[in-house]
């Protein structure tokens, strides 16, 4: 009865063993990231050292194939330059935020696991925030401070298509970027903006001038159409009051004739008798 319970036992830690054993090998890849299993691996008849799972599960070769885990999650890093010159010369800070992740798809993510395999987030974050701010600084020196500050969307789009290849070349992958605020230590932007605002009230002033311009003008016109409109009733009136009175004469005139011709008559009667 003892040797059934230490066989028992002897079966239950072999099972357990094996259980743990096939659960070591088992690799479960979350899909906000990617699996790199490194060995003896080849992609179309060459060897490159290692293969990838992506939002799924696997199996790695015990004692020849080693595990390691690239996160896809996003990173928000922070870019900033001070005193970037412009394209007329005039030195600006700029701040921004760029949102970026490693890149899970081939030839990205080759790229990402030959220069980021290894290293810690922070690491990538500098990284990705050192690239960025570079290329900052390239696509400033190619635009004017009143192009920065008046259009950042287009400067941040310039900024991304720049950006897109270097960080390609790192497999990494730039979701957004945002360009938060433009200024200067010299005061450069502030008097842009103070002529332009003086521009606008000029303009502002003169378009309502003219308004104003217009709408005496319009007003003249319309008392002198008024005007216009009103002799023209009145000569129209008095025309149909000279018509009445010719037709009235010329109705009235056989009955005058005749009155008087009969009063004619009357007297000449009187006389007679």
């Amino acid at each position: 009865m003892e040797f059934v319970g230490i066989l028992l036992a002897i079966v239950l830690v072999a099972v357990l063993a094996i259980v743990f054993s096939v659960k070591s090998l088992v690799i479960i890849c979350q899909p906000s990231e990617v699996v790199i299993i490194s060995g003896p691996q080849k992609r179309n008849d060459q060897r490159v050292g290692y293969r990838h799972i992506r939002g799924g599960r696997g199996l790695r070769v015990p004692l020849l194939e080693v595990v390691d885990r690239l996160d896809l999650t996003n990173m928000a890093v922070d870019v900033s330059v001070r005193g970037a010159y412009t394209q007329d010369g005039v030195p600006i800070n700029v701040i921004g935020v760029a949102n970026i992740k490693i890149d899970g798809d081939p030839p990205g993510l080759d790229n990402a696991v030959e220069r980021l395999l290894g290293k810690t987030r922070s690491a990538i974050e500098r990284l990705a925030q050192q690239t960025l701010e570079a290329n900052l600084r390239g696509v400033l020196a190619r635009l004017t401070p009143e192009e920065v500050n008046e259009d950042k969307r287009r400067f941040a789009e310039e900024l991304i298509e720049e950006a897109e290849v270097d960080l390609q070349r790192l497999g990494l992958k730039l979701d957004t970027l945002k360009i938060q605020t433009v200024s200067d230590d010299v005061g450069y932007l502030d008097s842009i903006g103070r002529i332009k605002n003086a521009d606008l009230i000029k303009r502002a002033r003169m378009a309502e001038a003219d308004r104003r311009s217009e709408a005496a003008v319009q007003a003249a016109e319309n008392t002198q159409k008024k005007r216009v409109a009103q002799v023209q009733a009145d000569i129209e009136i008095a025309h149909a009051q000279a018509q009445k009175r010719i037709v009235d004469a010329t109705t009235q005139r056989p009955a005058k004739v005749a009155q008087e011709r009969s009063e004619i008559e009357s007297q000449i009667a009187r006389a007679e008798a």
